[in-house]
């Protein structure tokens, strides 16, 4: 492994050990990490015959970014009109106290727009929800802005430049390093060596999160040091490893499984009859009994599920196949059965499907207020990053009773605002539309189908299944909005789309 994939492969690694860290929202460090990324790319490019689909591909990407960016709707000037409009309904209530405030209450957040947009205009929602609850100010504004500062006809976006900027820099660093990491992996044939990496460290990462999970719930964990014994979660029950969302952990660990599934029929081709004898064998089962186990600890409901999916798939399909090793698969399967079994059993899982088919579930009320905001501006959506901005508008009163409820049982305050749908699909059709759905979307779908289908390397319809189960997965949460499971999607995405052209199909 020559020093450009293994300076790449290590940074790609790092996104998934400190992914609950500030580390990456520091722009010197995320241009910095750019700029080399981009120097290694170019240095090995030029052993590429065509990279024309990546050009036109980030060009793609670039130029409606670039058009939202100057078609932006909520400037500082609009932003601090809309202040003053909910302040001035302050002078029509008879409580002093509580007028006086929320007058300080908005000019605190007037000053914080230029660093938190996001944050500023949802808690200005939120105010004036509070004080006109019949008929919302923001929400009155807000189609004043749509309907006068931008062009209707072109994609828009709600954040001041400076904010989009910053977005924009995170946003491609995410994109170039798996995409450069990919680019090694096929010049320099380095598949085993990557893929054994990124193995090794979700094992050692599931590990180290099944012990930090132990602590805490032995009661034995540090205070403010609940992630890796390091970083403070902010909230601790839901966290696990180096991931403050359980539920992350179990995407991100998918997507590993799916390249273990990968190696291990890789290594069935070769050594048919001395599985039990090869020592990657035996560490790959070692991962996937170890990271399934950590899945299972975490205590994510929909994790297991669709690890057990994708186990299922993996050992079907290898039962099928004349490999010699349907003995060993048969064996896991059973393993994880017993395990699946046992879980069901014990867990609350049962409890949370009633509420789901029943209405009751929380989720299906975000998704509801979701379809109005679709609803609202469907062809072009209202912008990249604009869901936790603008859902206060759109919001019923059985998501905003759960807030207040999950404040209540927090072990951490925290500002009760809704900044996922825990649906990455509504949600990206709600931010990008209808036609930005379509355009980013459907073809990531469409290729990965046509991997599982006709894929030439017996290997890597296993990683695609991964990624299926992962989009599956963006269906009902929002793995994507992770840097740890988008860069991993990433990278496995572009490694099966460049392998399944016949002239980087050389292993």
């Amino acid at each position: 492994m020559n020093w450009k994939t293994l300076s790449t492969l290590i940074l790609f690694c790092s996104l998934g050990w400190i992914n609950s860290s500030k580390f990456y929202q520091n722009l010197g460090i995320v241009i910095t990490s750019i700029l080399l990324i981009y120097c290694l790319w170019l240095l090995s490019a030029r052993k590429l015959r065509k990279v024309k689909f990546y050009s036109y591909l980030t060009i793609l990407i670039i130029i409606p970014i670039m058009i939202s960016t100057m078609n932006s709707y909520l400037l500082p000037k609009e932003f601090n009109i809309t202040a003053e409009f909910i302040a001035k309904s302050l002078s029509q209530r008879d409580d002093d106290t509580k007028s006086a405030y929320y007058t300080e209450v908005i000019e605190n957040i007037k000053t914080s727009f230029r660093t938190h947009p996001t944050t500023s205009f949802s808690m200005l929602i939120e105010i004036d929800r509070e004080l006109n609850s019949e008929k919302l100010v923001a929400s009155d504004f807000l189609n004043f802005l749509l309907s006068e500062n931008i062009n209707p006809f072109l994609p828009s976006m709600p954040y001041n430049p400076v904010n989009t900027k910053l977005y924009m820099v995170k946003f491609f660093f995410l994109i170039l390093l798996p995409l450069s990491l990919a680019f090694f992996l096929i010049i320099n044939r380095q598949k085993e060596n990557i893929f054994y990496t990124l193995i090794f460290s979700c094992l050692v990462l599931s590990s180290i999160g099944i012990y930090f999970k132990y602590l805490y719930s032995s009661g034995l964990s540090i205070q403010d040091k609940e992630i890796l014994g390091i970083w403070a979660a902010p909230e601790p029950r839901i966290c696990f490893s180096s991931f403050s969302y359980k539920n992350h952990w179990s995407a991100y660990s998918i997507l590993i499984l799916s390249t273990c599934f990968s190696m291990m029929i890789i290594i069935s081709k070769k050594e048919s009859f001395t599985l039990l004898r090869s020592n990657k064998f035996i560490f790959l089962i070692t991962s996937v009994i170890c990271i399934v186990f950590g899945i299972f600890y975490s205590n994510s409901n929909s994790g297991v599920i669709l690890a057990c999916l994708l186990i299922f798939i993996f050992l079907i399909i290898s039962v099928f196949n004349k490999t010699g090793t349907k003995l060993y698969f048969l064996c896991i399967f059973f393993l994880i059965s017993s395990i699946l079994i046992y879980y069901l059993l014990t867990s609350n899982l049962y409890h949370r499907l009633e509420s789901f088919i029943t209405g009751e579930s929380f989720r299906l009320h975000l998704w509801k207020d979701l379809l109005f905001q679709i609803q609202a501006k469907t062809f072009w959506g209202f912008g990249l990053e604009s869901y936790q901005t603008l859902n206060g508008l759109f919001q019923s009163n059985e998501i905003t009773s759960a807030r207040l409820q999950n404040l209540q049982g927090a072990h951490q305050l925290y500002i009760p605002i809704t900044v996922h749908a825990h649906s990455d699909f509504l949600q990206l059709v709600t931010e990008l539309g209808f036609s930005g759905f379509c355009l980013f979307v459907f073809p990531v779908i469409f290729i990965i189908l046509r991997n599982i289908i006709s894929s030439d390397d017996p290997a890597f319809p296993y990683i695609s299944y991964g990624l299926f189960v992962f989009l599956i997965y963006s269906i009902f949460d929002f793995p994507l909005r992770n840097h740890a499971c988008l860069s991993m999607f990433i990278f496995l995405f572009s490694v099966c789309v460049l392998s399944s052209r016949k002239k980087f199909n050389h292993f």
